[in-house]
Order: structure tokens, then sequence, then C-alpha cells
């Protein structure tokens, strides 16, 4: 509800509508706050009044009497002085004047009494008013600390729930404590006042922080009367937005200024009067001038050459009296000086501005020396092109969007054989391109539009009619604006080249197939040479075993010789198509250097004694006693070298050495070296020794035998392995041919698992199924495995093998490759995919070649064994087979080396590793036992514990542990058994399959220390 007054006026001029206005309502809330504290003021005022007219009617009062008792004085003073004197009538008159003068004075005084108090009513009310509508809040407190005046703002600010008016009179000594909560720091608050009443000083913009965030700012001013203090004044004004909207202020000021002193053009501003007031780095840094120099300077004495000066000046005041803006946003070219006079060019772009009715010019300067010299390199490189272009043996041709010709160079139109008027306004695909081809012209106008640039051959016909082949380069044409206007095709007529393609084609296919053929030569010349070369070698072998006399040994032996000197000749032919079709594989093995090189000495040992040559082999002890890399190439190698020394050494010594040259945590780096006393090379035979079929004599004196290829089959394989072979030689003085190769340090363990031996009747019990059609090869084969034990069925072609298959279950597969009615290849798919069958098979190939092997393994086979094969490695390669095989199906471990009629083979053990590693100390072998002997025992309690206590982890832990025992002990029909153990999943298997697994494993180690205490061995005795 608003004030009566109020209210009358808004139902006389305003209708409905206006009154239920929202946006209005607040305007008339204030009007009438504004009636109601004008009414509560003016009730002051006359309060005040009242109060003050009382207060006078008083003193007039209080005036008469003593008016009255000064002129009773008088009269009484008068009548004692007419006693006195008698003279008193003069003194009446007298006396009566003074009276009415002082009468007359004091109703002066009332009125001048009465004006000052309208007057100051007048001032009191305009005072109180002004100070109740201020948004400050404002307090004036008495020297003893009561409340003279307040305003709403200070009671609405201190959170007081009572109007100014009853504020009048209150005590303020406690004022600061029961404020003290609303301010941030409650304590300082207080203190602070206290400290400020205490010396009584004017104090201004003070600012104090309040809990809720707000901001405001105190001022306090001490009220003196006459020197003499009567109170103080307190004023409150909120200034957050103030602040917030100062802090923005200044942060806006450092952002611009930041902007303009990062900005990489100079940027100067100068006044009406073209003085220098801001002067930016980029300023400095262009002209040389530090900020400190040049501000107040005038601007023309700084940048502006003396030679323009003056007109600057001049166009400067012309400016500023006219007005002109000529020169203002505009780009404009100019030149400048910098600090040293020297001239250069900038582009300055200059705005002008007013601030606080001042003009001010802001120039933005870039020095454009750069781009000047730019420039003029592009104007006179667009010069020197545009003769290129114009005399270039390159064809160039530029049409529009249309395929119109616009303009050709002189090289194009020798090329075409028009000239540019015949040229212009054609089409080009209608005037050169042949009509199977004018597709890809379209299709690179289309590439154009998109902005796609390439290159392509075109056949395409000149002006006479003759078909050329052009090489074009496409690439879209832009105008100056960036617009799409055409495309420009570099020519080069490549009609030459096109016909030494097509017979480099011809000489490539012919080179293709020729190697073809010869890949082809070489297959089927090792698949026929080695087939009945496998026979030989086989039947010299069985020879061998027979009882002999000693003639009939040295024919065998001469035979063997041969036999293996024709398998020598074959490999390296078979090497070197390998090394050139890249079908060559280095191997990582683990294998034992020390080994190797007495392997590689024992070998070549009776070649040199045949000879009378000393052969010394000196191995470092250094080398690690397990290495990772290809070892069958390495002793290739090694032999090939020796091979050669040895040949050509007539008299003298061999030196085979191997040394380390440096180690660290992971791989080990070897010097090789052979060292012979022989022949020697001359320094021509030197530099061509790695070349194939190459030896250093004639036909007349060709005394020594070979083929030339085990040097650079040599040479060959060490690069392949990593490493260089280098040739150190004098002629008749001797030869040192020498390499290094690095290898990774390998595990030991790895290698006593691959230095098992094989014995005979390894296998006794088990099958194999030998797919043959060569009957002597059969008969071969055979041998070999009747010594393992295998029982073996034969058959002639794949055909038959797949009959047997279906009707028996064999151990092994050894399957030949190429037979009649079905070869091996395809025998193997209808096993692998129409039977399902996963027995092992292993390919018995005289095919060597990478890609024969990848194919054979591919279809399913297992592995293979090259033809002719040495024995050892056909029993190695049958016990690796089998050995994965069994690994990956213990469907039923038990089966896998019992015999038929579920007894243990005969031979439980085999000390065959130990004895190697004892190197014939029969003492150690005899403590290696024993102490197995005592571990197994104690293994075997602690797995039948747990199998009672159903603990298979435990039982686990056990296998890990005596598995390498086992091993050692060479109890072959376990390793698979004590793996399978070792790594069982429960998840996958059962209990009943594990415990009967376990138990099998305790049954067999019961078995072989019973064999071994049967043997004579016995247990460690215990302290």
């Amino acid at each position: 509800m608003y004030q009566k007054f109020l209210q009358n006026l808004i139902n006389k001029h305003l209708d409905q509508d206006l009154k239920q206005n929202e946006q209005i309502k607040p305007f008339l809330q204030s009007i009438n706050d504004s009636f109601v504290s004008f009414e509560r003021y003016r009730e002051l005022l006359e309060h005040s009044f009242k109060i003050t007219e009382r207060e006078f009617e008083e003193m007039s009062s209080r005036l008469q009497e003593q008016f009255s008792i000064k002129e009773k004085a008088i009269n009484n003073l008068i009548e004692i002085t007419h006693e006195l004197h008698g003279e008193k009538d003069q003194n009446d008159s007298v006396i009566g004047t003074d009276i009415i003068l002082v009468s007359d004075l004091i109703k002066k005084q009332i009125l001048s009494y009465n004006e000052t108090r309208d007057q100051l009513n007048r001032t009191l009310n305009l005072f109180k008013t002004l100070l109740d509508n201020l948004n400050s809040a404002v307090l004036v407190e008495s020297e003893d600390r009561k409340i003279l005046f307040t305003n709403e703002a200070f009671c609405n600010l201190f959170h007081i729930p009572v109007s100014p008016e009853h504020l009048i009179g209150y005590d303020c000594s406690n004022s600061a404590h029961e404020s003290m909560h609303l301010f941030a720091e409650p304590e300082i608050f207080v203190s602070r006042i206290e400290e400020i009443l205490r010396h009584r000083k004017t104090m201004l913009d003070e600012l104090l922080e309040m809990k809720d965030g707000t901001v405001v700012e105190r001022d306090y001013v001490p009220i003196h009367v006459d020197g003499i203090y009567k109170g103080h004044l307190w004023k409150y004004e909120n200034v957050t937005e103030k602040l917030k909207h100062q802090k923005q202020i200044e942060e806006s000021d450092e952002r611009n200024k930041l902007i303009m002193n990062s900005a990489l053009d100079a940027i100067v501003i100068i006044d009406k009067h073209g003085k220098i007031i801001y002067w930016n780095p980029s300023a400095e840094r262009i002209f040389g001038w530090s900020h400190d120099e040049v501000v107040t300077q005038p601007l023309s004495d700084i940048i502006i050459p003396s030679r323009m000066r003056d007109g600057h000046n001049t166009g400067m005041m012309r400016r500023l009296v006219s007005e002109e803006r000529r020169m203002l946003d505009r780009l404009l070219e100019l030149p400048a000086q910098n600090k040293n006079g020297d001239e250069f060019p900038v582009e300055i772009y200059v705005i002008c501005f007013e601030q606080e009715d001042e003009k001010y010019y802001c120039g933005f300067i870039k020095d454009i020396s750069e781009r000047k010299n730019n420039e003029e390199i592009l104007k006179l490189q667009e010069e020197k092109y545009r003769n290129i272009i114009a005399n270039m043996n390159l064809g160039l041709l530029e049409v529009d969007l249309n395929d119109t010709i616009i303009y050709a160079n002189q090289s194009f139109c020798e090329m075409s054989g028009f000239n540019l008027d015949e040229l212009k306004g054609k089409t080009a695909a209608e005037l050169f391109v042949l009509e199977n081809h004018k597709k890809i012209v379209s299709e690179k106008n289309e590439k154009r539009k998109s902005h796609e640039s390439d290159g392509y051959e075109l056949e395409v016909k000149n002006k006479n009619g003759q078909n050329r082949w052009w090489f074009i380069s496409g690439a879209p044409n832009y105008n100056d604006r960036g617009q799409l206007i055409g495309s420009i095709g570099i020519h080069l007529d490549i009609s030459e080249q096109k016909l030494l393609e097509k017979e480099l084609a011809k000489a490539k296919s012919f080179a293709e197939a020729a190697a073809k053929a010869k890949e082809l030569f070489l297959a089927n010349m090792s698949h026929e040479i080695r087939t009945p070369l496998n026979v030989i070698i086989g039947m010299i072998r069985q020879l061998t075993k027979e009882h002999l006399t000693e003639d009939q040994h040295f024919y065998i032996n001469q035979s063997a010789s041969s036999a293996k000197h024709l398998l020598t000749i074959l490999n390296n032919v078979l090497d070197v198509a390998k090394i050139e079709s890249g079908d060559m594989e280095i191997l990582e093995n683990a294998f034992s250097p020390s080994a190797l090189l007495y392997n590689v000495h024992s070998i070549m040992y009776s070649q040199a004694a045949e000879k009378n040559l000393k052969f010394k082999l000196n191995a470092s002890p250094e080398m690690k006693s397990v290495l990772v890399g290809d070892d069958t190439r390495l002793r290739q190698v090694l032999i090939n070298l020796v091979g050669n020394s040895i040949k050509f050494t007539q008299e003298g010594s061999i030196m085979l050495n191997a040394e380390v040259v440096s180690e660290s945590d992971t791989h080990q780096t070897i010097l090789f070296e052979v060292i012979d006393t022989g022949i020697g090379m001359s320094p021509d035979f030197i530099a061509r020794i790695f070349d194939k079929f190459s030896q250093e004599q004639n036909e007349s004196n060709r005394r020594y035998e070979g083929t030339g290829l085990g040097m650079t089959i040599s040479n060959d394989l060490i690069r392949l392995m990593g490493g260089q072979l280098g040739v150190d030689s004098i002629k008749s003085a001797g030869t040192t041919f020498s390499f290094q190769l690095t290898f990774k340090i390998g595990d030991p363990n790895l290698l006593v698992a691959s230095n098992q031996q094989i014995t005979q009747n390894i296998f006794k019990g088990c099958t194999a199924l030998l797919v043959e059609d060569n009957e002597m090869n059969r008969f071969i084969a055979i041998q070999s495995l009747d010594y393992l034990g295998f029982e073996t069925t034969e058959a002639e072609n794949g055909k038959v093998a797949i009959d047997l298959v279906k009707q028996n279950t064999y151990d092994i597969i050894l399957m030949d490759i190429q037979m009649p009615v079905m070869d091996g290849v395809e025998a193997t798919i209808y096993i692998r995919e129409i039977l399902g069958l996963k027995t092992p098979i292993v390919a018995l190939t005289a095919n060597a070649f990478k890609h024969d092997i990848e194919l054979y393994l591919h279809k399913g086979m297992n592995d293979f064994i090259t033809k002719p094969y040495d024995e050892q490695d056909f029993f190695q390669k049958i016990n690796h087979v089998l050995s994965i095989y069994r690994e990956k199906s213990i469907a039923n471990p038990l089966e896998n080396h019992l015999m038929n009629d579920g007894s243990l083979p005969e031979k439980l053990y085999d000390l065959t590793q130990l004895e190697q590693i004892s190197r014939g100390n029969d003492a150690f072998v005899k403590k290696m036992v024993s102490i197995f002997i005592n571990q197994t025992h104690e293994s075997l309690v602690a797995i039948e514990k747990n199998i009672e206590e159903k603990t298979f982890e435990n039982i686990s832990r056990i296998a890990h542990k005596i598995k390498p025992s086992i091993d050692q002990m060479g109890i072959i029909f376990l390793k698979n058994d004590i793996r399978a153990l070792e790594s069982y999943k429960m998840e996958t298997g059962s209990m009943q399959e594990f415990t009967q697994l376990a138990q099998h494993v305790c049954n067999v180690l019961k078995a072989v220390l019973k064999k071994l205490k049967s043997d004579g061995y016995s247990t460690i005795p215990k302290d």
C-alpha cells in the first residue's frame, strides 16, 4: 500500500494496466519510499522546531524577568540618585531612552534569532535529506559516542533491524564488538576502530572486506567546534562493483599493453603536436631507438628521413587545422630511417582517436625490407623462368577450364608439329589425343578442378599423324586472386623410352623365364642326383657296419669320401642358388662354441694329417659355454675355410683360432681366424676371390680340384650372419682368413637338452609308416628305423599310405614327396583335412629349396629330412618331432612310453650325458648318480604324500625340481610325462588323470632306482 498522497496521484493519473505492470511497481515503490522519508524528516523538523520555539519562549520569559529585575534595579538606582542629587526629571528621560534602546535591541535580536532558526531548520532539513538519500552509510556520533544522526543505508549495512530515528541517542561504545562478526577479519576491525578514535585524525578510503565478500570503503572525519572536539562522522560505501570494474579496466589496460608490446609490428602513438607518447618493443627493434630516448620527441626527428621532414610537418599541421583524413585509415608504403640513418621501406597504417577531448594518432608500422627484396628476387626469377619456359626442351601447355589452349611454348610447338597460332583457341583433347585415350584426359581435367596435381603417360598423335608417347605433369592453374582458371601441363616426349620399356619387358620376361627354368633345373637336378646318392651313401653306411677286410675298408672309405665330395659339390651349388634367390635362412640355435670348434678340428684333422700338416686349434677359454646362432652355417664356413687352407698348403701348418674381442651382459663378439702357410694369393686375385667359380690357376697348371664356390658361399653366409670375411695373403708365404660374429649369450640348460644322445631301441614298441616309391631308399630308411626300435610298415605311394592309415594307427609317418599315383603333399593334405589325423608326418625330400620346405610345412607336415641324410640327424629329427607331439597330446600319458603289454622298456636310463660332462671321470658319474638316488627317493616320498593329501600344486613344484635330473639321467620315456605333470592344467583336465600321471611317474622312478642299485650304484652316506 502506498502513501496516501501518492496513492491519490496514482488513482488519478494511472490506468489499471499500469498499476498492475510489474516493471513500474519498483519505480512506484521507490517514489513511495521517498514520500515516506520526506514525511518522516518533516515530522522530525516540526518536532525540532516546536522544541526550539518552546525553548525560545522560555528564554524570552527569562529575559522579561531579567528585564523587570533590571528595570526595578534601575528604578531603585534612579530613586537613590534622585534622593542624592535631586535630578529626577533629566535622569528619567535618559533612563527611559536607554530602556527603549535595550528593548529595540532585544527585539532585533529576537527577529535575527528567528531568521537564523528558520535558516538552520532549512539547512538541517536539506542536510538530513541529502545524507539519508546517499548510497553511502553515514553515522554521526557525539564526543561521548552517542548517535546524533544515521541513515537507512547504515542500518542495512550493519543489519540493524530498527529505523535510523530510533537510533538517535544510542550509545555506540560497544558497537564495534556487536558488528565485528560481519567482517572477514573481526579482530582487526575492532582494533582499528579503537585506534582511529584514539588518534582522532581524519582517515579516508580505508578498505574493509566483509564475510560475504562485500568490500566497503570507510571514511572517518572528527568534528571540532572552535577547536573543541565535539564528535565524529563515519561513512561506509560499498565499492565491490567499483573495485571489480576497476580491476577489469586494469586487466584490460594490461592486456592491451601486452598485445601492443608483443606485436611484431612497430606501434607508435603521437599527440596532436607530433610528439611520441608510446613506443613499443618492436619499434625499438625496427628503428633502433629505445622507448626512453624517443618519448616526448617529435616523430619526424626520429623515423622520417631528413629529406621528407618538412613535408611531413606541413602535412601534419594541415591535417590538424582542416581535419583532413586523406592519409588516415589507409595502408601506405613509405620510406623510413633508423637510428643509424639507414633508410628502408615500411608499410604504415595510421588511425586517429580521441581521449579526454584530445586527438592522438596511432601508427602500425611494418618493416617490409625483406618483402621488397623478395619481390625483387621474385621479379628476377619470374623473368628468368619466363625465359626458361620459352626456351626449355620441355613442352608447356596452358589451357582454360574448357580445355581450350591459351598458351604453348616453342618446345611444345616443336613436339606437336603445330605453331602457336594453330594451337590457340583449339581443344587439346581433340587436337592431339587418340580416341581411346580421351576418357583419361577428361578424368585428369576433373582432377584439376578438384585442385589435384599428378603425372601420367599418354599416347598422342602429332600434326603429321605419327603416334608419340608424352609424359605429362599436370597441375591446376590459378589467377592472382587464387581462383582456378584452368590447368598447366609440362610435356616430355618419351617415345624412345617407351620403345626401350617394351624391349626391357621382353628381356625381363625372358630373364624371369630363364631364372624359373634355372630353379626348376636345379630342383630336378637336386632330386635326381640326391635320390641315387641317398642310396649310395646309405649302402656305404650299411657296409661299414659289416665285417670287412682291410682292402674292403679301403674301398668303402674311398667310396664314402667320393660320395661326400659329390654331396658337398651339390650342396654348394644349391647354397649359391638359395643365396641368390633369398631362400637362405639363418637360424637361432643354442650351441657350444668350444664343442663346435673341436668338432671342426676333429673332422678336418685327418685331411691335414694325410698331407703331414700340423693342424692346431686355439679356442679362448673366455668364450661362453653356450651361445645362440646358426651353428650349422658357422661350422660350414669354418670347414670351408680350413679345407681351403689344407688344399693350398703343401707344408707347414694350419691354425684355427677363436678369441673373444668384446662382451656385454647379453652378447659376446668372437674373432675367428684360419691361418695357413700355403701358396698365398696375389693382390689381383684377392680382389676377385669371392667371385663364383674363381681359382688362381690356369689350364696348364691345374693341380687343385674344386668348384670355386666355397669362398663365395662362405663370404655370403658370414654376411648373412652379420659379419664380414677378410683376407690377408702374401704370395708363397701364406693366407689368413678372419671374420667377427656377435652372438647372444645362451642358457646352458637349453644346450643339455639339445645334446641328448639317441640310443638303440629307444623307440622300441613304436610304429612307423614309411611312404617311399624307391625300393632302395626304403631299404636304407628301414635300417635306421630298425636301429631305433620302430615297427615299420612300407607304402610305395600316397594312395597306399592313405589306405593303411585308415586301417591302422602309427606313431610317425615318413613321407616321400615325388611319388607316382599320389605324391606326398597330396597324401598329407588328405590325412590332415579329410581324415583329420594329427599323427606326426616328416617329409623325406630331395628338394632343399626354402619355398619347397615352406610348402610342405604349410600343408601339414611337421618337419623335413633332406636326402641323402646323416643317420644321427635322422635320429634327432624323429626324436624331436615325437617329443613335440607327445607334449601336445597327453590324453593318456601312460600310453606314450609303455610297451604293448603294459611293461616298461628294457633300458630305463642312459648315462651318456653324464659321461660326456665328466670327460672320462668315473668318480664324478658315480657321485652324480648317488645324488640322483638320494634326491629322487625324497621326491617320491613327497609326491606320494601330496597325492594322499590332494595338494596338487606341490606335486607340480616337485616335478619342476626333478625335471633336469631326469633329463641328465637319460630317462627318455619320462621326459614328456614329467613336463606334463609340471604344467598340468586342472581346469582342462581331471583329478583322476592327474593322480594317475603322478603315480605313473613314481612307479617309473622306483623302477629306475631299483635298476641303478642292481647295477652297482649306491646312495651317498649321510653325516
